[in-house]
């Protein structure tokens, strides 16, 4: 009888262990979400101000008249691919984002 109890307290232990990994486990998932949704917003704010700052140069080149408005126009051609070298890596649960390629 008494090692009847001591194997249900055991196991009533061992559940509750059990129970705090899994809470720990989903506050270490939602901390990572929230660290994924800061890093986007920040990423997005940087194309924003890439954005503007392309617009700002193709307003000067249009002022200017010189003769290197083609070779100018070759750069901002470069510009235009940011968007697509973020790469998130997700390794389990443990994220590194954003990666540039």
């Amino acid at each position: 009888m008494i090692m009847m109890l001591m194997m249900l307290t055991m196991l009533r232990m061992l559940m509750l262990m059990m129970l705090m990994l899994m809470l720990l486990q989903m506050m270490l998932l939602m901390l990572l979400l929230i660290i994924i949704i800061i890093a986007d917003d920040a990423n997005d704010a940087d194309d924003d101000a890439n954005d503007a700052d392309d617009a700002d140069a193709d307003d000067n080149d249009d002022a200017d008249d010189n003769d290197d408005d083609d070779a100018d126009a070759d750069d901002d051609d470069d510009d235009d691919d940011d968007d697509d070298d973020d790469v998130y890596v997700f390794l389990g649960q443990v994220a590194v984002c954003p990666i540039t390629v």
